[in-house]
C-alpha cells in the first residue's frame, strides 16, 4: 500500500478521497513564482492567466454553495504551513469583490500573518488590537484601492495569547458585525496541524476551505486535518488543490 507519510502528487480525484469533500478549484502552478515567501495577486496582476481562472472558479463554487444566504462566513486553513491558504484568501476575497459584492478579508492568522502583503497594508494595527481592546474594527476595515467593495483587515501584531484572543467573546463580536456588513467574509486562519487557531474559528463560520499543496501534502496529512476539523463542529465544504502541475500527473486515465 502506498506510504501515508509521503506526498502524493495529487489529482483532484485523489483529493477527493483523501478530505471526503469536493474540489472547489484547481490552482495551477505560476510559472516564474517558485518563492513561497513571494505574494502575488494573480486575480489582478495576470486576470487572464489559468490560476485566475481557476480562483474564478472558486469564487462560482462558493457562490452555489452560498446561494441560499447561509455559506457566507468562510475560513481557510491547510494542513501545515506554505500549501498556499493566504494566497487563496487573498484571491478569493478579490475576485468576490471585482463581482461588485460586499467583502470582508480578515487575518485570523496571528502568529505568522502574511495577508496584510497581498494588499501592499502595513500590519500596525488590525485584529489582534481589536480583541485586545486597543481599536475599534472600524479603524482596522482597510480600503483597497482599485477594489471598492473589499476592505481587508489585518491581524495587527503578534500577541502573546492567540489562541486565547481567538476563543474570546470579542471575537464572535467581530464576526458578528463583519456578518451584518459584508455579503462574503473569507478569513486567514493557521495551518490546522500546527496549532489549535483553525480548530477554535471552524465551529464559529458557514463553512471551512481546506488547501492542499498537490507535490507537498501527503494524504494522511489532508486526512487527518479534516478530521481535526470536524471533531469541533467545523463543516468542511471544499478543498483547494494549489500549484498543480498537470504535466506530471498521470490523469484522465480509464483504465
Amino acid at each position: 500500500p502506498a506510504d501515508p507519510t509521503a506526498p502524493v502528487s495529487f489529482t483532484a480525484a485523489q483529493l477527493v478521497a483523501a478530505v471526503g469533500a469536493p474540489v472547489l478549484a484547481v490552482v495551477p502552478k505560476v510559472s516564474g513564482w517558485r518563492k513561497r515567501t513571494q505574494t502575488r495577486l494573480v486575480t489582478t496582476s495576470a486576470s487572464g492567466s489559468p490560476a485566475a481562472e481557476a480562483y474564478r472558479s472558486l469564487r462560482t463554487n462558493l457562490q452555489f454553495i452560498s446561494r441560499d444566504g447561509n455559506m457566507r462566513v468562510i475560513s481557510v486553513t491547510s494542513p501545515h504551513a506554505g500549501e498556499g491558504k493566504t494566497t487563496t484568501v487573498a484571491n478569493l476575497a478579490t475576485t468576490l469583490a471585482l463581482t461588485g459584492k460586499r467583502v470582508m478579508a480578515l487575518s485570523a492568522d496571528l502568529r505568522k500573518p502574511r495577508l496584510h502583503r497581498f494588499f501592499g497594508l502595513d500590519n500596525e494595527k488590525g485584529l489582534s488590537s481589536v480583541l485586545a481592546g486597543q481599536a475599534e474594527l472600524a479603524d482596522v476595515a482597510r480600503r483597497v484601492e482599485g477594489l471598492d467593495s473589499l476592505r481587508i483587515v489585518t491581524s495587527g501584531p503578534v500577541p502573546p495569547n492567540p489562541a486565547e484572543l481567538l476563543s474570546s467573546d470579542e471575537m464572535e463580536l467581530v464576526l458578528r458585525h463583519l456578518r451584518s456588513n459584508a455579503d462574503y467574509v473569507v478569513i486567514d486562519t493557521p495551518p490546522a496541524l500546527v496549532v489549535s487557531d483553525a480548530m477554535i474559528v471552524a465551529p464559529r463560520v458557514d463553512g471551512v476551505v481546506v488547501v492542499v499543496d498537490a507535490d507537498e501534502t501527503t494524504g494522511g496529512a489532508a486526512s487527518h486535518a479534516i478530521d481535526q476539523l470536524a471533531q469541533v463542529g467545523g463543516n468542511v465544504i471544499g478543498s483547494v488543490l494549489n500549484r498543480f502541475d498537470p504535466s506530471k500527473a498521470r490523469y484522465y486515465s480509464y483504465a
